[in-house]
């Protein structure tokens, strides 16, 4: 920031640098741990691993509740589509240079397909910063389980005594698992 004139008394330049506030808020994810594909309504785990490349201290709700820093769903921004949008961070602060795991239970969507698991670092009301932390996970239908034919040979009377040997056979047909 630069300015010259003159006026009110004041002449000169400004300092070449101008830093207000409290830092700046910056991220990077390092780490993603989450299976790659899972069934329709399927619930698991997940840990990302966001480093704090920021000026600015994150704090978590209790250590900030009017401005927390959180993780939060993207890919559409706030989403409801793993069961929840935003994910606590864990320690009360993280200082720069330092870095937060966010472990995690998410709950797969309804319908098979293919899915952005997106999620990015915020501050509530203050900013979103750093990229997502994203990669796709698929959904698969749950099979169908296999349905059984169970034949009675050689009678034809399908009643038996007591203590009487019988032969069965079964027939696995769709899904055999």
């Amino acid at each position: 920031l630069n300015f010259t004139g003159t006026g009110a008394g004041v002449s000169g330049s400004a300092p070449s640098a101008l830093v207000v506030g409290l830092g700046v808020n910056n991220s990077v994810c390092s780490a993603l741990q989450f299976p790659r594909s899972v069934t329709v309504g399927q619930q698991f785990s997940a840990s990302i691993v966001v480093a704090n490349t920021g000026t600015r201290t994150w704090k978590s709700f209790s250590a900030n509740p009017s401005q927390p820093h959180r993780l939060g769903s993207q890919d559409p921004l706030d989403n409801q589509m793993w069961g929840l949008g935003r994910v606590e961070m864990s320690p009360a602060t993280v200082a720069p240079g330092h870095s937060a795991t966010f472990t995690f239970n998410a709950t797969a969507p309804q319908a098979p397909g293919s899915y952005m698991f997106s999620w990015r670092m915020l501050q509530e009301f203050v900013e979103w910063f750093g990229p997502k932390c994203a990669d796709t996970i698929t959904v698969t239908a749950v099979p169908a389980p296999p349905t059984v034919d169970l034949q009675v040979n050689p009678w034809n009377d399908r009643s038996f005594p007591p203590g009487t040997a019988v032969w069965l056979q079964w027939i696995t047909t769709g899904n055999p698992t």
